[in-house]
């Protein structure tokens, strides 16, 4: 039968067909422009170069600046000629450690890169041979001298499991393009953290040192090979982590959780683990098994806990960006259907040997306490320049009040963006110990805040997270509880193998809101021998760590007893001056923190 080319049915399709051919080709065209334009306008990139323990390549005849010397940071600028200010650019790369894990998102949040209401375009991307985001904004700005303007941002960044945040920024005044994209993406693509072991599959069943728990590590995840002495557990990264599949990253902790022990003493391990953020709602699934999640924008961060009945436990913790959410619950079934706590557990005889430590402190206490009776100061220092946690100080002064102790102490903290926040913290002591109070305020009298009151064998607690209202907690005294303004003696008189105690406080942890006393982790360790002055032989050291932290401090103690130096991750040290004086401020009072029980134990002001 002959086509009838008349029939106007067909001439529509024929048209149809001219037009989708005409699209196809014009977007071609266009794709073939815009590479072509970003091949032209592409900034070249000079030889390797090191700056501190990175190494990178930096634009062409762009000026540099070094923040510090030493330091894993640099600044490159391009001037603008004089017709198009528009042109300017500045380029910055830095390393900062971090000590709670995060996600990348969670980072540029939390170091406020990322203004809250401002919104964002991500994109996967390699950064520092990681896997990275790149996170485009435009916000308005206001200067103090000028009227507002828009500053358009291109980030690239990464958080590696050594907890070293590696961001690559460029900022621009006037419109970016492909090529200011492409030039960041080089960049961070460039950069290697020589100290850090490059990225090796983690798969199949690992055995994690501590309670000696095996779990098995999904598929298709990376990690950094080698052991951390200051970490415990495993940090491991989804190799497919970026804006399509959403970035992904867990941490799998071994931890001690006491029999007894539930929604109160998770909260507080989650609360130890990031003091930063808040802590949301435990909830049981079942027994000896909990979980907790925080939403924010674009992130999640899921915690599951689970434990045996003679304490063994696993903390796991999954941060996931952007599309990762939905893969949570995935990741953690393949975990928690691997999990195999030890048959045979030294944990009984851990909480055996704490609980016999705490009862030979009373009878000592008020020798022990007699040689703090002074005004001293912890003194915080960082081996590297780049820690952006260096603005940090502990102040304490005690006076003896008829068989009583009391003390006070500041503590600046800065978190990552540098922000201060002032830790007033208070302390009555009863020289038998039948009596104990803990003040601590976070902040202002709306901050969070907490009130330990330790007397006839109950701990009682009166607690308030930032915005909420305060709770009242109460619990049987742990028969490991010490106070912990008495931590560093008690912990001098450690002798032999780990133990388990108990503390509603404890150093390197200052800003820790806690519902039930923190579960801590002791033993001897001689991996890292520190000397006195003028002696050939290695300070007494202990490992401690707060249990589910993953964090490994350091204790070391002078031939006199006294704990003279911490060290902690991050590149952190802390050491006791002997002479300092007294803070400048008043101490904590009951009106400020407004969450003290209405009735004071006996003794109390």
């Amino acid at each position: 039968m002959p086509i009838e080319w008349r029939s106007p049915r067909l001439r529509s399709l024929l048209l149809q067909a001219a037009l989708l051919l005409i699209l196809a080709g014009a977007l071609a065209l266009a794709a073939s422009l815009s590479r072509a334009r970003v091949v032209a306008g592409r900034i070249a990139l000079g030889e390797v170069r090191q700056v501190g323990q990175l190494s990178l390549r930096l634009p062409v005849g762009w000026a540099t600046a070094f923040p510090a010397t030493g330091a894993d940071e640099v600044e490159a600028r391009r001037a603008a000629p004089a017709d198009d200010p528009d042109a300017a650019r500045r380029l910055v790369v830095r390393r900062r450690k971090v000590r709670p894990f995060l996600s990348p998102l969670q980072y540029l949040q939390r170091a406020k890169y990322l203004r809250a209401g401002v919104p964002i375009r991500a994109s996967a991307a390699p950064v520092a041979n990681w896997p990275g985001l790149v996170v485009r904004t435009e916000e308005r700005v206001y200067p103090l001298n000028g009227p507002p303007q828009l500053l358009r941002t291109i980030t690239a960044v990464t958080v590696l499991p050594s907890r070293d945040a590696i961001v690559v920024s460029l900022d621009a005044r006037g419109p970016v393009d492909a090529a200011d994209d492409a030039l960041v993406r080089a960049v961070a693509d460039s950069v290697r953290a020589t100290d850090v072991v490059p990225p090796a599959p983690a798969r199949g069943e690992v055995t994690l040192a501590g309670v000696n728990v095996t779990v098995r590590v999904p598929d298709r995840f990376i990690t950094s090979p080698g052991d951390d002495p200051f970490r415990a557990g495993l940090q491991v990264i989804a190799e497919d982590a970026g804006a399509a599949a959403g970035w992904l990253g867990v941490e799998i902790v071994p931890c001690i959780l006491p029999p007894g022990g539930g929604a109160d003493a998770i909260e507080s391990m989650l609360a130890a683990r990031d003091w930063g953020q808040g802590v949301g709602e435990v909830r049981a699934l079942g027994p000896r098994y909990w979980t907790r999640r925080l939403d924010g924008p674009d992130t999640s961060t899921t915690d599951y806990v689970l434990a045996s009945d003679d304490g063994q436990a696993l903390l796991v913790e999954i941060r996931a960006d952007l599309n990762a959410a939905p893969r949570v619950d995935a990741v953690w079934e393949v975990i928690r259907k691997s999990v195999r706590f030890a048959v045979a557990s030294d944990v009984p005889h851990r909480l055996a040997r704490g609980a016999e430590l705490t009862r030979a402190v009373g009878p000592f206490a008020a020798t022990l306490l007699a040689g703090d009776a002074r005004a001293g100061s912890w003194e915080w220092q960082w081996t590297e320049h780049a820690s952006a946690l260096r603005q940090r100080s502990t102040y304490a002064t005690w006076v003896h009040q008829d068989e009583r102790l009391d003390g006070n102490d500041r503590t600046g903290l800065a978190g990552l963006d540098d922000a201060p926040v002032q830790l007033l913290r208070q302390w009555e002591l009863r020289a038998d110990l039948s009596q104990y109070q803990y003040t601590a305020i976070l902040g202002d009298a709306a901050s969070p805040a907490q009130v330990t009151t330790v007397a006839a064998d109950q701990v009682k607690t009166t607690l308030r997270r930032a915005g909420g209202s305060p709770r009242e907690l109460a619990a049987a005294r742990p028969p490991q509880f010490v106070p912990g303004v008495l931590l560093p003696q008690v912990l001098s008189t450690v002798e032999g193998g780990p133990l388990v105690l108990r503390a509603e406080s404890v150093l390197g942890a200052e800003g820790v809101v806690a519902a039930a006393p923190l579960v801590l982790l002791v033993e001897p360790a001689t991996d890292f021998p520190r000397y006195a002055d003028g002696s050939n032989t290695p300070m007494k050291c202990l490992a401690v760590q707060v249990s589910g932290t993953s964090e490994v401090a350091r204790w070391y103690f002078a031939e006199d007893g006294r704990l003279r130096y911490v060290d902690l991750p991050a590149g952190l040290h802390v050491q006791l001056l002997d002479q300092h004086p007294p803070p400048s401020t008043a101490p904590a009072t009951r009106e400020a923190a407004d969450v003290r029980p209405s009735t004071q134990p006996e003794g109390g002001r």
